[in-house]
């Protein structure tokens, strides 16, 4: 009995512990988001100093592994106007809601082409989010070098790239991929 005691109080502090560290994970997330939000809106006033480094710039290129068919795949194989590559991460809070916001906007938008980018390390969660779309969302597979040379500092991120490979838009908020994208 008292080896139960002990078990259950030790289990009790993990979860405190557990509890502790997501939340600090979190506030740090949303200070960090927030900052980020506020230079995005003053960028939006004509105030190219809180662009991001890589608009307006060449996309750089590639290689993935499709989870539609296992093959190998790169950038220029899926290069159109409109494309959108949706960097996801599965410790992210509001990717599967953003994820969601932009798929449902997508359908008054068909010119869009788009992509989910997944880390190598996150195998059982891009299977999962590919079976939970019924393949309908191209699932890609990259190394972690991909995020690294897009720069990519939150999740999501949706990086619009037109037909010549450059780069029109990096941004966590899916509408403003659509306030750029003419109606087709």
């Amino acid at each position: 009995m008292f080896i139960l005691s002990i078990l259950i109080y030790l289990l009790i502090i993990l979860s405190f512990l557990f509890v502790f560290l997501l939340y600090k994970k979190l506030l740090t997330w949303n200070y960090q988001y927030k900052i980020y939000l506020e230079t995005i809106k003053k960028g939006r006033q004509n105030n190219r100093e809180n662009e991001h480094p890589l608009i307006g710039k060449i996309a750089p290129d590639f290689e993935a592994i499709s989870k539609r068919n296992n093959k190998k795949i790169k950038l220029e194989n899926l290069s159109q106007d409109n494309l959108v590559l949706i960097f996801l991460d599965s410790s992210c809070i509001y990717c599967d809601h953003n994820l969601e916001l932009f798929l449902n906007e997508t359908r008054n938008y068909p010119s869009i082409r788009f992509a989910v980018v997944m880390n190598e390390g996150e195998m059982s969660e891009a299977d999962a989010l590919f079976n939970l779309y019924e393949m309908d969302v191209e699932v890609l597979i990259v190394k972690e070098q991909t995020f690294i040379d897009y720069q990519i500092k939150f999740w999501p991120s949706f990086v619009h790239i037109n037909k010549t490979n450059m780069i029109q838009n990096i941004t966590p908020i899916p509408t403003f991929i659509f306030q750029e994208v003419k109606t087709a």
